[in-house]
Order: C-alpha cells, then structure tokens, then sequence
C-alpha cells in the first residue's frame, strides 16, 4: 500500500489485481450488478482512453500503474474506508445489535402509546418509531425491517391503502438517517472530510431531522383527514406503564451513547464501543430479551454483513 509512486514490481501488481476483483466482487454481491459495471466501465477506459474519440480521448495508462494505484492509500484505502473502520462499522453493530435485543419493538409500542389514537395514528405512530430506531440505527433498510413489519399491517388495517402505507413507511425509515446520535454512514464522510468531531455533525442534525418528521406528519395527518382516516381504539393500544416496566431499561444504551458523545465528548468509536457493551450487559436484566454467547455471536456475525451493505 506504501509503495505507490515507486516502479510498480510484478508482484505489486499481482496482488493489488487480486484485491481489486475481490473488492469488485463483494460490491457486485451487495449492491448488485449496477455499480459492478460502472466501476468495470472507468477501469477500462482508464486502460483504453487511447482508443476513445474526440473529448474522452486520452493517452491511457498502463494497468499495473492502474492497479497499483486503486490499492493504495489514495485508492480503496482512502477516506470512505477510513470512515468505515473507525465509524461506521461500530454504529452499524450497534444497531445490530439494537435490534438483537428487542428493542425495535420497544420503541414500536412506545410510539403506539405516544401516537396510536391521533388521526391516522398508524402513520404517525410509524413517524415516532422510525425516529427512535433511528437514533440507534443509520440503516433505512434495518429500519424498515424492524418497525416496518409492525406498523404496515396496522396501516393498512385502519384504511390506508397498501401503496400509501408502504411509501409513509420508507418516507419515515429514510428519515431515520438523520436522526442522531447514530446517522447514515454521509454523516461520518462530512466529520471526516470536514475534519470536525462527530458530535458537531450530529448536533447540526437535529434541526433538520426535526423539521423532516414535522413535514411527514403533517403530511400524513392531512391525507388521513381528506381520506376520512381514524386512531387505533384504546383497547388495540399497549399500557405505558407496563411497556416502561418491561423494556424501558432498553432506553439506557442510547442514553449512554448520547452521554459519551455529546457530554464526556468521547469518540464515536469509544462511544459506540460503550454503547454496545451497556447494551449487551442490560439485555441480560430480563430472560425475555437476555442475549447468550450464541446469539452474542450471531449479531456480530449480522452486524458484519451489515456493515458491508
């Protein structure tokens, strides 16, 4: 990685040819063929821009110096890979393991309780428990996969059309990106790029995290009072006390997250490192949400994969 500049020697450009398609072919399973065949696309016409007309003519350059280059520390190795390994790897676990321990469904019952009885109350209630799995998850996807599962069928249950609960649904997941302390992996690009801490960017956040679920609601309670959209009844409600009583230990990760970085200022990663640690240790204050070895193992196996899409 170091010798980039010098003659590149065959075996740099043996090596660096093997990490390459292996990079290419992990981006090809995760993301699909689209971003495969771009990338493909500039690699070669890095190679061939000799034989391209007019304004995308170019000399070309050699494929060992191209190779070499692209595994280097301008290269794979630049700051997105550096933002990964220190930010966005440890968040994106802690979200995993957020949603190991039952949490999302915590969070669902506590919007249910905060918003189920308003017009529309699904929709909103979708609002709230995006936001909240949002400020321990920067994944719109996990999101989606945690609360979207509770509150589509509720929606769509109270009147809302299938297309309509499932577009609000990606509408308030989406947001949750921005929601901090933990945001889309953008978030940790800007700190980096901008060479400011972590906790400036998510300070800076919450204005606009705020004002984009303030829009979505009232969005929402608009289409609920042109379409003739009610609450849920009282009895379809969980009792507040009794899901604070249950789960509301499951707060303190994120509590403790939140402490470290926006008052004891510590890094995101040492942050994070704590948060997932407080996680783990209160998952164990009930059998219900208890996590053994096993399933300790398997989230961090999940929070891996996680971290590659």
């Amino acid at each position: 990685i170091y010798r980039v500049g010098v003659v590149p020697t065959s075996w740099d450009f043996f090596f660096s040819t093997l990490f390459v398609i292996a990079v290419w072919e992990m981006a090809r399973r995760t993301t699909g063929w689209a971003l495969a065949i771009l990338s493909a696309v500039f690699i070669l016409y890095g190679h061939f821009g000799n034989y391209m007309p007019g304004l995308f003519y170019h000399k070309g350059y050699a494929l060992d110096r191209m190779m070499t280059y692209l595994f280097s520390l301008d290269g794979i190795f630049s700051l997105p890979i550096l933002a990964s390994a220190h930010y966005i790897f440890l968040f994106v676990l802690f979200g995993a393991f957020v949603e190991a321990s039952g949490a999302g469904k915590f969070f669902v019952d506590f919007a249910r309780c905060a918003a189920g009885r308003l017009r529309g109350g699904p929709a909103k209630v979708s609002i709230i428990s995006s936001a909240l799995i949002g400020t321990a998850s920067g994944s719109s996807v996990a999101n989606v996969v945690v609360d979207g599962v509770f509150n589509i069928p509720l929606m769509k249950a109270s009147g809302f059309k299938s297309s309509v609960a499932g577009a609000v649904e990606a509408m308030n997941s989406s947001g949750g990106q921005i929601v901090p302390p933990v945001m889309g992996a953008g978030a940790f690009l800007m700190a980096e790029i901008l060479g400011i801490p972590y906790s400036q960017v998510a300070l800076a956040a919450i204005i606009p995290a705020g004002l984009y679920f303030i829009a979505a609601y009232w969005m929402i309670d608009f289409y609920a009072a042109s379409n003739g959209l009610v609450g849920l009844r009282k009895e379809e409600l969980p009792v507040f006390r009794k899901i604070m009583a249950e789960k509301g230990y499951l707060l303190a990760p994120i509590i403790i997250l939140l402490f470290c970085l926006m008052v004891l200022m510590y890094s995101p990663y040492r942050s994070a490192l704590y948060g997932i640690l407080s996680l783990i240790v209160v998952s164990w204050i009930r059998k219900s949400t208890r996590m053994s070895l096993k399933d300790i193992i398997k989230t961090l196996s999940d929070g891996a994969k996680g971290s590659m899409e």
